[in-house]
């Protein structure tokens, strides 16, 4: 169904309400405040069905909202320029924003302050000074060289000024929440941790990532990787609104009646119709659970015959 079609069916189902008037001289037109109110629950009734949670706790996943993207860790050395008891002054440029390195890892690789690590509190794009999270034991100088590590890799867009060291995607407002990330460099891979509490205590830490977990935005990773490794990243879409008569749901035809029965769920519920707008949700709940069970059947149906089909040519 087009956007047009689901426009035309809420109305209608609605009783064709003249408030919310899809019509100019007898003709569609989606420019209508009907029209446009209309096509507003429409987008969010998508878009709900999109990350709709079954009584299992699984979300529903489609195909077609799901993406790739590659990016490579980064670790950045360089020499100081100088230092204090409980700060550090970098290389010129390394500071792409203020606190862009707030969380990173500071190594003291050679020179003055040799093996010291630290947690970077504060950092400066106008000074490249640091601040970090214990006064040194030695205050590195102007010989001691360092290593930059971070475990938080920010999805930013292609025009923030720190996306050079985090991950670019293009548009960052598409993307919803990582599902899985692949160390293409080792052909491993990384899961999801399910919280952020299982890798407290591991903000110094560095080496070969085991589990990430997503947060606020980023990818946290438990170590921070110590070298240059490539990732590719499978993640959920968020979709952009449908916004001409043409276009479609990004999801199988099968779901689309779903989404007419959600907006036009909140239509009912605009117009006070509580029994009715009760009434529809259960349908649409209903509607759900046999999708959901006819899909279970086919690949159930599907993987008995990959069976028999073994079986005949052992």
């Amino acid at each position: 169904m087009t956007a047009q079609q689901i426009i035309v069916e809420v109305f209608e189902a609605l009783g064709k309400p003249s408030d919310l008037s899809i019509y100019t001289t007898g003709t569609f037109d989606i420019t209508t405040a009907g029209s446009v109110r209309i096509l507003a629950w429409v987008n969010r009734a998508y878009k709900q069905l999109l990350f709709w949670k079954l009584p299992n706790g699984v979300h529903l996943r489609f195909d077609s909202t799901k993406g790739t993207l590659y990016f490579q860790s980064n670790v950045t050395d360089g020499t100081a320029q100088a230092g204090t008891a409980g700060t550090i002054t970098l290389e010129s440029g390394q500071v792409l924003a203020d606190d862009a390195l707030n969380g990173w890892v500071i190594l003291i690789t050679d020179g003055t302050g040799q093996g010291q690590k630290r947690v970077i509190i504060d950092s400066a794009v106008t000074t490249d000074l640091c601040t970090i999270h214990k006064d040194w034991v030695t205050n590195p100088d102007a010989t001691s060289e360092y290593e930059l590590y971070h475990h938080r890799y920010k999805v930013l867009d292609a025009a923030h000024a720190e996306v050079g060291y985090n991950i670019e995607a293009d548009p960052v407002s598409e993307f919803f929440s990582p599902e899985m990330i692949h160390d293409l460099t080792s052909g491993t891979e990384i899961n999801l941790s399910p919280n952020k509490w299982s890798m407290a205590g591991n903000r110094d830490t560095h080496g070969n990532p085991g589990v990430f977990f997503w947060d606020q935005g980023s990818v946290l990773f438990d170590k921070a990787p110590d070298a240059v490794r490539s990732y590719e990243v499978e993640y959920v879409v968020i979709p952009p609104d449908m916004t001409a008569v043409g276009d479609i749901p990004m999801m199988p035809e099968v779901w689309h009646d779903a989404v007419v029965l959600w907006a036009l769920h909140r239509g009912l519920r605009r117009a006070q119709e509580s029994s009715m707008a009760w009434a529809v949700k259960q349908d649409l709940k209903d509607m759900i659970r046999q999708i959901v069970q006819q899909r279970e059947m086919q690949q159930d149906k599907q993987e008995s015959q990959l069976e028999i089909y073994r079986y005949a040519n052992d």
